[in-house]
């Protein structure tokens, strides 16, 4: 579960902060490919390559073995303490986000403040229409 790299630093500070987990849910995680980073090369394993291979990831000064989620999955404060009582030794409903997927709530924030945005350009155009007419209408005045 660990990967160290800047991806999976980035999706374990929004997972918590969206209160989700995985894109379309904690099944994303299921068949992850092993990845070693060794010299400054990336090498990708097959699935197969580590059968006996233990799920385990550190946190807060802790090692979790076997875990089935990551951590970021886990019911977690504004400090990222895990909250969720025995996360994450057993993902629950009542003490992860293991029923939510990340998707549909960037999405639902997305339209909401896209919302936000379309009411400011309605604003503006409707102050430039104003303009435009009070325009015309000096025009009109200074030309009679």
């Amino acid at each position: 579960m660990q990967a160290n790299t800047v991806d999976s630093l980035v999706v374990g500070l929004i997972q918590p902060q969206l209160k989700c987990c995985g894109v379309d849910g904690p099944g994303d995680f299921k068949n992850m490919v092993p990845t070693d980073h060794y010299g400054g090369k990336t090498y990708n394993h097959g699935p197969g390559d580590f059968k006996n291979m233990v799920p385990t990831d550190h946190y807060g000064g802790k090692t979790y073995s076997p875990i089935q989620h990551p951590i970021p999955c886990c019911w977690i404060n504004d400090q990222y303490e895990i909250i969720g009582p025995n996360c994450p030794n057993s993902f629950t409903p009542q003490n992860s986000y293991i029923n939510q997927g990340c998707r549909e709530v960037l999405k639902s924030k997305f339209i909401h403040y896209m919302n936000y945005a379309a009411y400011g350009l309605i604003g503006a155009f409707v102050v430039l229409l104003v303009l435009i007419l009070f325009t015309i209408l000096t025009i009109c005045i200074d030309v009679v």
